[in-house]
């Protein structure tokens, strides 16, 4: 089965590379906008909170500094909020990686043609093929009781 689909894959990819480009940026389009989306609204969000908890860090040194709060309460709260500010940090720079790795679609396209022309004739599968083939392959289990032995295979 992974033989068959490798094979018919490889050819339909090298006998209409440009419809193929054009099939896997448009989904990966697509996929990424929603992706992106989400990800610039996230990313949003922490650094408004960062700033936020750089205005209440202020206001609380300041009411540390004309005695509203004690010191040990003071070191506590300063302690909560300079952690999540750091736990932010982060969060935003993992985010701002994130944005900038979805260009690696166009890449992957690319790396793609090149095994499907690489592997043009063969009549077996074998393991540098599955390799550079194959990411991973999800099976399903059965979804009624009549589908004995039927399963869903998706190759990625």
């Amino acid at each position: 089965m992974i033989l068959e689909t490798i094979k018919v894959t490889s050819t339909y990819t090298i006998s209409n590379e440009a419809e193929f480009i054009q099939k896997v940026r448009a989904a990966s389009e697509v996929q990424q906008a929603q992706a992106a989306k989400d990800l610039k609204r996230k990313l949003s969000k922490d650094k408004r909170r960062f700033d936020e908890l750089d205005t209440i860090i202020k206001k609380l040194h300041e009411s540390y500094t004309v005695g509203r709060i004690g010191e040990e309460r003071f070191d506590t709260l300063l302690a909560g909020y300079e952690q999540e500010q750091a736990t932010l940090r982060q969060s935003i720079a993992e985010g701002e990686s994130a944005l900038g790795s979805f260009e690696q679609d166009t890449a992957n396209v690319e790396h793609f043609l090149n095994v499907a022309r690489k592997y043009t004739n063969f009549s077996e599968l074998t393991v540098p093929m599955i390799n550079e083939f194959v990411e991973k392959i999800v099976v399903h289990a059965r979804t009624s009781p009549r589908a004995t032995g039927c399963r869903r295979w998706t190759f990625t």
